[in-house]
C-alpha cells in the first residue's frame, strides 16, 4: 500500500472542492511549516485511514514510490485544464518535471518538450518519449509558440523564459514552488498576449489516478535512477543533490 501524505484542514468558503486549499491541513514531508513537517521515512508512521491506498497486485513498491510526484504532475494538468491536442512545454526536467512530461504525454498532447540546464535530464525526458528537448544555454525555446506551459524549477529566469514560450491566450503553470520573496521576472508577455498565469499547489484526489497509470505504466520507473538501503541515506541524499547524473532517488526500507 501506500498513502496520500495530506491530512486537510478546514473547509473554507469557495474552496469547498479543493481540500488541498484548505487552511490548518498538513502534509508528511513539507517544509512549507516551522519547524518542518517529517516525512514517511520511518520504520512505523501514523496515518488516518483515509489516508491508506491499497496498490494493485501488479504495481511493485519501486514504481509506487512516483505516486506522490506523479499526482502533483496530474494535478497540474488539471489545474492546466488538460493538456490533450495540445503543445505542451515543461520547465525542468528533474523528477516532477519529467513526471510532469509523462503525464502529458499520457494525456494526449501533440506535442510535448522538455528543458534543462544540463544534458542528464534531457536524456531521460527523450527515454520517456518526449518529441523535443532544449538545453537552457545552449538551445533556443521557442517563442510565443506552446497552448501550455508547465513551469517546474520555480528558478525567476526559467519563469521568465516560460511566459515568453506561451502563445497568445496560452497558459503558464507554475508547478515548482517559488521561495517566499520579490524576484524578479518579466510579465511583459502576459499583458501582451493575455497569458493566463496559474499556480498549482500539490494535488486533492489525483494520487488515485497516478496509482492506475503506473500500474499500467512500467516504464514510468525509468524516472528512478538510484536506489540506495537506508544505511546509505548520506550518500543517497548527495547523489540526488547532482541533477545531471540522478532522477528519482529512492532509499529503501525493505533490504
Amino acid at each position: 500500500m501506500t498513502i496520500h501524505p495530506a491530512t486537510f484542514g478546514t473547509p473554507e468558503p469557495g474552496v469547498e472542492d479543493r481540500p488541498n486549499l484548505w487552511p490548518n491541513g498538513a502534509y508528511l514531508g513539507s517544509a512549507s511549516t516551522w519547524p518542518h513537517t517529517q516525512g514517511g521515512l520511518s520504520e512505523f508512521v501514523v496515518v488516518g485511514k483515509h489516508m491508506v491506498r491499497i496498490l494493485p497486485a501488479t504495481l511493485p513498491l519501486r514504481r509506487a514510490a512516483l505516486a506522490e510526484p506523479l499526482a502533483v504532475a496530474l494535478h497540474a494538468l488539471n489545474i492546466a485544464g488538460g493538456v490533450e491536442g495540445k503543445r505542451v512545454l515543461v520547465s525542468g526536467s528533474g523528477p516532477i518535471g519529467l513526471l510532469t512530461a509523462a503525464a502529458a504525454l499520457s494525456a494526449g498532447a501533440d506535442e510535448v518538450v522538455s528543458t534543462d540546464v544540463v544534458p542528464g535530464p534531457l536524456r531521460r525526458a527523450r527515454d520517456l518519449g518526449v518529441h523535443g528537448t532544449v538545453q537552457v544555454g545552449t538551445d533556443e525555446i521557442p517563442s510565443a509558440y506552446f497552448d501550455v506551459v508547465l513551469e517546474c524549477t520555480a528558478v525567476p529566469a526559467a519563469i521568465s523564459a516560460a511566459v515568453d514560450a506561451a502563445r497568445r491566450a496560452g497558459i503558464v503553470v507554475l508547478v515548482g514552488i517559488p521561495a517566499d520573496e520579490p524576484r524578479g521576472v518579466n510579465l511583459a508577455p502576459l499583458v501582451s498576449r493575455e497569458l493566463q498565469l496559474r499556480g498549482t499547489l500539490r494535488f486533492s484526489d489525483e494520487i488515485d489516478q497516478a496509482i492506475r497509470l503506473l500500474d499500467a505504466s512500467p516504464h514510468l520507473e525509468q524516472v528512478i535512477t538510484h536506489e540506495y538501503p537506508a544505511a546509505d541515506a548520506v550518500e543517497a541524499f548527495a547523489t540526488a543533490a547532482d541533477s545531471d547524473t540522478s532522477g528519482k532517488v529512492l532509499l529503501s526500507l525493505w533490504r
